[in-house]
């Protein structure tokens, strides 16, 4: 008989029998099935919802670096927090 060999990886069927959802899923079954259409950009988008977060006083983990691309300004407020 052999013995199973830890991986570092997993097949993705391996990822689904253990429980594990994937972004798509993540997105389909929760995300947009759990908020309004018109709400969709606030829970889209990660710096976005940090704020509301923030502003409902909910932690959130830190942020240590951000997308500095030219419409993605908002996430640079969040470096020094």
């Amino acid at each position: 008989m052999r013995k199973k060999r830890w991986r570092f990886w997993a097949w993705p069927w391996e990822l689904k029998q253990a429980g594990v959802l994937g972004i798509n899923a993540r997105n389909l079954n929760y995300i947009a099935h759990l908020n309004p259409r018109k709400l969709y950009a606030r829970v889209d988008d990660k710096a976005r919802t940090k704020l509301i977060c923030h502003e409902h006083e909910i932690a959130v983990p830190r942020t240590y670096a951000a997308d500095q691309s030219v419409w993605r300004h908002h996430w640079l407020w969040f470096i020094d927090r």
